[in-house]
């Protein structure tokens, strides 16, 4: 998880544009300091995530959260869409498989009949 956290930081690190020495004034540390901590070489305290979680401008249950803080609500929605769509078509092959299926046993059953 925590490495999850770390990728999530530094993601949204970049995305804003922020060096990492913007970051490590922000958290009284040097830039070095900082740049182990987002390597996971050092460990980041509780204070020091909520520090970071304010300089990102997120809140810091964003950077726990499975999901990404930064993303767009309709991106998010095109992407549950999407899923959704995919499940759908699954679906409908499933089905077209069966028809196919009972297709073919009714010309059987016709051509037994004749």
């Amino acid at each position: 998880m925590m490495e999850t956290i770390l990728k999530k930081i530094s993601a949204l690190r970049i995305r804003k544009g922020m060096p990492q020495k913007n970051v490590a004034e922000v958290l009284h540390v040097t830039a070095s300091t900082y740049y182990k901590m987002e390597m996971g070489v050092i460990k980041i305290t509780l204070s020091k995530l909520l520090l970071i979680a304010q300089a990102l401008g997120v809140d810091c249950a964003a950077l726990l959260d499975q999901e990404d803080p930064e993303q767009d609500p309709l991106e998010a929605e095109l992407e549950e869409d999407e899923r959704l769509l995919s499940q759908y078509r699954s679906r409908i092959i499933e089905e077209q498989g069966k028809l196919i299926s009972l297709l073919e046993k009714n010309m059987e059953y016709t051509n037994e009949t004749k």
